[in-house]
């Protein structure tokens, strides 16, 4: 089964999907998110996640930008049945819409750091080690290992490259970098020119979201 299909989804919804669905519907009518309408529109991107932790079964990922945690369930999900492995999560909960470096607004974002995450389960939060600051900050102090790096924060160019740039140091060879929103900027088109011949492309991800696997380069 290719990494990235549907087929995590049918195998770990009665689990990981529904169960944490209906334990958060009551919340739909009065947060400011639409949590289970966002369940339903990320399913193939939770679905892709975890079946690229499955299989590559990273010992470290990490990712940023949490939102309520839709993403850190489904790569803690991945670890635990993986039986080894952590995820650091990095967000920057914002009061109001948020405005990135390129003057677009967003407003998928947390505003308080009680919401960041608070879908992932407790049962999950044994591997879970969440990092509240803005990413320019946090980035660079990260290990310098990471076998997996997940980028959904902050969707302007320059912070789109930055963050590829910081974790395709860290990784080594076989190591994935995948990211969310690659139309908002050019920053992940000239990323991989640059780096063209250092990996493949890993199929099965939605549309706007991509991920490679490093084949070449230092081995770290």
């Amino acid at each position: 089964m290719e990494p990235g299909s549907e087929w995590p989804v049918r195998m770990c919804a009665p689990r990981w999907v529904l169960s944490d669905l209906l334990r958060w519907d009551r919340r739909t009518w009065r947060d400011p998110v639409d949590v289970a309408w966002t369940w339903r529109n990320d399913i193939r991107t939770t679905a892709w996640l975890y079946g690229l932790v499955r299989d590559r079964r990273p010992r470290l990922v990490v990712e940023t930008g949490v939102h309520l945690g839709k993403s850190s369930v489904a790569l803690l999900s991945a670890l635990r049945k993986n039986g080894s492995g952590r995820l650091i999560s990095i967000d920057l909960p914002m009061a109001g819409p948020g405005i990135n470096r390129d003057g677009v607004e967003d407003h998928a974002h947390v505003v308080t750091v009680e919401e960041t995450g608070s879908l992932v389960p407790r049962r999950l939060r044994d591997g879970w080690d969440l990092r509240m600051g803005d990413a320019r900050r946090l980035v660079p102090l990260l290990p310098s290992r990471v076998d997996m790096f997940y980028h959904d924060s902050d969707h302007s160019y320059d912070h789109q490259a930055f963050e590829y740039a910081e974790a395709w140091r860290r990784l080594p060879i076989g190591g994935v970098l995948a990211s969310d929103d690659t139309d908002w900027s050019m920053a992940w088109s000239d990323f991989t020119g640059a780096h063209r011949g250092e990996f493949r492309a890993l199929p099965g991800g939605p549309v706007y979201q991509r991920a490679v696997l490093r084949t070449g380069g230092v081995e770290a």
